[in-house]
């Protein structure tokens, strides 16, 4: 038996726990209307979680790279969807 006391929507779960959204790029394979696109994608979902990218080339570096306040997100479904669209698979995680 279990006994529930509180729930409280995933979405407002996410919004009260996620301080950051990291977007994984693999540098070979990005193209520069992706990056284009994904800017649009950032500037349409302002918020107050930062949000990083870490670019790969692969077999050889990876580099982190802090996107400044202007392009601080919210963690929505939406926003999700839309970096799984441009990109394919999972590209972003929050933490």
């Amino acid at each position: 038996r279990m006994l529930l006391e509180d729930a409280v929507p995933l979405a407002e779960l996410r919004k009260a726990r996620t301080s950051r959204v990291e977007i994984q790029l693999d540098a070979d394979a990005v193209t520069p209307s992706q990056i284009q696109d994904l800017r649009g994608i950032l500037e349409g979902a302002r918020g107050s979680c930062r949000t990083v990218l870490r670019v790969r080339i692969p077999k050889r570096s990876e580099t982190i790279i802090p996107l400044g306040d202007t392009y601080n997100v919210a963690p929505t479904d939406d926003l999700l969807l839309r970096l799984e669209r441009l990109f394919g698979g999972r590209v972003a995680s929050l933490s």
